[in-house]
């Protein structure tokens, strides 16, 4: 507790020297309990747990101008997820994400950003391309045994037609019996589980880009962020709107 107060009162502090400040840290400061902006040039958290929450870091990392700051461009981290990301209580997960240097965006690869695994439960969130995914934007909650597998998906087209620097934001919400997914500040599409979503403590969770330039995952990642709160269709259409608003994107 002495140390997530400490560390979020560093970062505030840190926040408060630049001239963007996202507004989960404005509007939600007090549901906040994971977030990292890369704007340092690194991938160490500015709002954590505990001090400890990098788990394993790729060492030639490259950061680019971003949303808001820097983004991730070459990397890939893990975080330790204990205390960070608690699945057994309703949240929010959220991050912003933008093609980069895509040639042909139908012949992308899947991408995937983002997977989570807590006690015996994986959590896989990326988008996939067509014409299997029909280019949407996804979540898979998968047991061991697959028994219990459930998937989610923003249909519409909800990845298609995604322009180089071009920056979208994907927000997964939970209960321990639902999943939801949002893109872009669309309304949330919940499913339920069909068992509960967390049996054991989260372990980790990992932020992956592509480990090399001209790879094929040319993705920047950035504003990775997650609360003790699942935010309705409403509020994350009015953070959307608003992040885009401070990025000067709209």
């Amino acid at each position: 507790y002495k140390i997530l107060l400490f560390i979020l009162a560093a970062g505030l502090f840190g926040l408060r020297a630049q001239e963007i400040i996202n507004p989960v840290m404005e509007k939600y400061t007090d549901n906040l309990i994971f977030y990292v902006n890369f704007d340092e040039g690194n991938s160490l958290p500015v709002i954590a747990a505990n001090e400890k929450s990098v788990k394993s870091d790729f060492k030639d990392s490259v950061f680019v101008p971003g949303l808001l700051g820097k983004a991730l461009h070459i990397g890939r981290v893990m975080y330790n997820a204990a205390g960070n990301l608690d699945l057994s209580k309703p949240g929010t997960l959220l991050f912003w994400i933008a093609p980069h240097q895509w040639k042909q965006e139908e012949k992308e690869p899947y991408l995937l950003p983002f997977v989570a695994y807590a006690g015996n439960t994986k959590i896989i969130l990326g988008r996939q391309g067509g014409p299997w995914g029909k280019t949407r934007v996804y979540v898979n909650v998968e047991t061991p045994d697959r028994k219990d597998w459930v998937s989610n998906g923003v249909e519409g087209g909800s990845g298609k037609n995604w322009k180089n620097g071009e920056w979208h934001m994907i927000a997964l919400t939970w209960t321990p019996e639902s999943i939801g997914i949002s893109v872009d500040g669309a309304p949330v599409q919940e499913k339920p589980l069909k068992q509960p979503l967390a049996k054991g403590p989260s372990e980790w969770m990992l932020l992956a880009c592509q480990l090399k330039e001209g790879g094929n995952f040319q993705i920047l990642l950035d504003e990775f962020a997650i609360l003790n709160r699942r935010l309705n269709s409403d509020e994350l259409k009015l953070l959307y709107e608003e992040t885009l608003k401070k990025a000067g994107k709209q």
